[in-house]
């Protein structure tokens, strides 16, 4: 089965502001420059997953499913490790796996790597996208 996977890169003209929306991904090929906000798929950490496979929370299926077809912590990290991330203002964690993740160590982990603040997505989430005040 081929799975197709799509994320946007979005661009405010009369700011120049780049929003990047990428999830239900393993991972992103594409390098990009000068982005200002990203809202990233974080679904799940190996050693979680893995456990949680070894003890039987989740089956071997979804864990390979898992692991295939999702943006893991850790590929999520090489991402933004290999992307010009010197004008971001806000990393968004979204689409975190119930099971098999951990919030507060998807944040402090990006955090840790980039600087950069960085937000779960929950329900109800409303963050301003502003560069320049009007």
């Amino acid at each position: 089965m081929q799975l197709n996977h799509y994320g946007f890169l979005i661009q405010y003209k009369p700011t120049g502001e780049k929003l990047l929306y990428a999830t239900d991904t393993y991972y992103i090929k594409y390098k990009f420059s000068k982005l200002n906000y990203l809202l990233l798929e974080c679904n799940y950490n190996k050693e979680i997953a893995k456990e949680n496979a070894q003890n039987g929370i989740i089956n071997k299926t979804r864990y390979t499913r898992l692991l295939e077809s999702h943006f893991s912590l850790e590929n999520v990290l090489r991402f933004l490790k290999s992307n010009d991330l010197s004008c971001a203002k806000n990393i968004i964690l979204c689409h975190l796996s119930d099971t098999n993740s951990n919030e507060n160590i998807m944040q402090s982990k990006v955090y840790e790597q980039t600087g950069i603040p960085t937000t779960i997505a929950k329900p109800g989430l409303n963050i301003e996208l502003k560069l320049y005040p009007f």
